[in-house]
């Protein structure tokens, strides 16, 4: 009884890590990418629990909410009248079509 208790503890363990492997979930404030060999598969937009094929698909997540990009240190620029001003200078975005997004990026 105990020689047969190794093998499928370890089966157990290899079932297991190929499960944990081929789930993914989306959370409400993002969309996820699924990637099958490089190629885009799907965008799944809805949140909730999503399974794939481990080792040949991956999932890369972006984020649907509004994001900002802000420097730390004003910019000196110098105009056409030779004059230097600070630009001090921030950026706000947000994806809303990851597909697109990530093809233009």
């Amino acid at each position: 009884m105990s020689r047969n208790l190794g093998p499928v503890l370890i089966g157990l363990i290899v079932l297991l890590a190929v499960l944990s492997g081929s789930m993914f979930t989306v959370d409400q404030r993002q969309n996820a990418m699924v990637f099958q060999l490089g190629e885009v598969v799907s965008v799944k937009k809805t949140p909730g629990l999503y399974f794939k094929l481990p080792l040949v698909q991956n999932v890369r997540y972006f984020d649907t909410r509004i994001l900002t990009l802000d420097a730390a240190d004003p910019e000196r620029f110098i105009t056409s009248e030779k004059k230097n001003v600070l630009v001090d200078s921030f950026i706000k975005w947000r994806v809303i079509d990851a597909k697109q997004f990530y093809v233009s990026v």
